[in-house]
């Protein structure tokens, strides 16, 4: 089957979330969040915070605006990678389960997307991949 190809679900396949499972969530989404920040973080903050370093002490800057622009280089880098680990985890098949988006109510007609190639006559929703 095709990594990519989407398959039908039913209510009766939806399951309650226990402890285990949100902790392998939890997991997922920490450990990846801490790369994909950590590593773009220190490769442009230390480049960065050198060259303004020089630049304050050439010029006479002050060094507020060193650590302003190094704090908001942080936190866009941290936002950028949370949104990314969310799609990742979004996509990833855990042992058993899947994380899926249903939608909870009916769009209207003329505001519904065109239906997947996948989905089914039915109706039924259409989740994840299956990899």
């Amino acid at each position: 089957m095709n990594p990519t190809q989407r398959l039908p679900i039913s209510h009766e396949e939806e399951i309650e979330a226990d402890w285990g499972m949100t902790l392998k969530i939890w997991w997922a989404m920490t450990w990846r969040s801490v790369v994909f920040t950590l590593f773009p973080t220190v490769v442009l903050a230390i480049p960065l915070s050198i060259t303004l370093l020089i630049l304050q002490r050439m010029f006479g800057i002050n060094p507020m605006i060193r650590t302003l622009l190094l704090q908001s280089l942080g936190w866009t880098i941290g936002l950028l990678a949370g949104i990314v680990v969310v799609k990742i985890i979004l996509n990833m098949p855990f042992a058993g389960f899947r994380i899926c988006l249903l939608k909870t109510s009916p769009q209207t007609p003329e505001a519904s997307p065109a239906r997947h190639p996948a989905a089914p006559e039915s109706g039924e929703p259409v989740c994840g991949s299956v990899i």
